[in-house]
């Protein structure tokens, strides 16, 4: 059971917090403007952690913000949970090899049936990319039962 002190600290803790996010938006009020003012990205996070869900977030012309989808940003992420190392469990190696198995099977399809050139490797390189963030979407977004 938590102790009247404890909870005083919380409570102080999240006006710290607050106190903090305000001067962040200030901060963020007093920079100039940039080339990308027009459109704001951010990351919507889903149960207070990176889930990879992405929006953007047009102002309109009265500066409402709507929401599209297809933009990717890193405003909001997690730090502490995308830039760490995340230790593989249960079924997740054997998923890795799955997908590196299958993306090899499709590059060798793609290497036979186009000839070498740049568009060749730009084909080649997404490839690889899609299976770097397929393995990301499990490693970071997967947690271990205790």
């Amino acid at each position: 059971m938590a102790t009247i002190l404890e909870l005083e600290r919380e409570r102080e803790l999240e006006r710290e917090q607050e106190r903090e996010r305000e001067l962040e938006l200030e901060r963020e009020q007093e920079r100039e403007p940039g080339p990308l003012d027009g459109i704001i990205l951010a990351v919507i996070p889903h149960d207070g952690r990176f889930s990879g869900t992405r929006r953007a977030i047009d102002p309109d012309s009265d500066g409402n913000n709507q929401q599209g989808t297809g933009a990717i940003g890193m405003s909001s992420i997690n730090l502490d949970t995308v830039y760490v190392y995340h230790p593989p469990f249960g079924t997740q190696p054997e998923r890795y090899v799955t997908l590196r198995d299958a993306a090899k099977q499709f590059a060798r399809v793609i290497t036979e049936l186009t000839p070498t050139s740049r568009e060749q490797s730009v084909a080649l390189t997404n490839v690889q990319q899609a299976v770097m963030w397929a393995n990301a979407a499990i490693a970071i977004n997967e947690r271990e039962s205790v």
